[in-house]
């Protein structure tokens, strides 16, 4: 049965060879361009206001919300991973910055209510069980500000409410409604290096 935090502590071979993947990774190369050329400056057409901070729910090595804090559009910058390794490598990498980078899961957030005016997900809410799913959704609803969004590159599937194999568990786009209600879902088609990726686009 899958358990997250056995699954991921040992992913690419634990902390140690995991952070070595994080910095010489090509394939993670290519996901910091894209990230910087194509998901930044949507998630700028789409971000209202000045007031409130961006969260990387799920940050990784944290290549993202690195991204997003260099832009300077947001007043505060958190990334959250459940992975001590991974916050460690983060604090360790960006030390010269004021991301916050704290360990924690993401359907118990240590953050305040109404703060956060933009959260991304990159590849995250597919790998967490169905019943924790409905709670992180909860939480990111929580801590969003009233004109705030949720931007997630996930998989949706079209023809069933759920789809589990393993660490993979992907959702449809009326499961998603339901449980981001009273937010408005959409998905946003991007396109990136010759492929399509889905992004689960969520507002008021």
């Amino acid at each position: 049965m899958y358990n997250p935090e056995d699954y991921w502590k040992k992913e690419l071979g634990g902390g140690d060879a995991w952070k070595t993947h994080a910095r010489t990774s090509p394939a993670l190369m290519k996901s910091i361009d894209r990230t910087r050329t194509l998901i930044l400056p949507e998630i700028l057409k789409r971000k209202k206001g000045t007031v409130g901070g961006i969260l990387d729910a799920g940050c990784g090595s944290g290549y993202a919300i690195r991204t997003f804090n260099e832009s300077g559009a947001w007043d505060s910058y958190y990334g959250v991973d459940f992975q001590q390794h991974r916050i460690d490598f983060c604090k360790e990498n960006y030390s010269k910055t004021d991301i916050n980078f704290i360990c924690s899961n993401l359907n118990t957030l240590p953050i305040p209510n109404k703060s956060i005016s933009t959260i991304y997900t990159g590849a995250v809410l597919m790998h967490i069980p169905v019943e924790n799913k409905k709670k992180v959704i909860q939480e990111f609803k929580r801590i969003l500000t009233d004109d705030g969004f949720y931007f997630g590159h996930e998989v949706v599937i079209p023809d069933q409410d759920i789809s589990d194999h393993g660490h993979v568990i992907n959702t449809s786009l009326k499961w998603l409604k339901e449980q981001f209600d009273p937010f408005d879902v959409e998905i946003v088609t991007l396109h990136y290096d010759d492929y399509d990726f889905q992004i689960i686009y969520a507002h008021k």
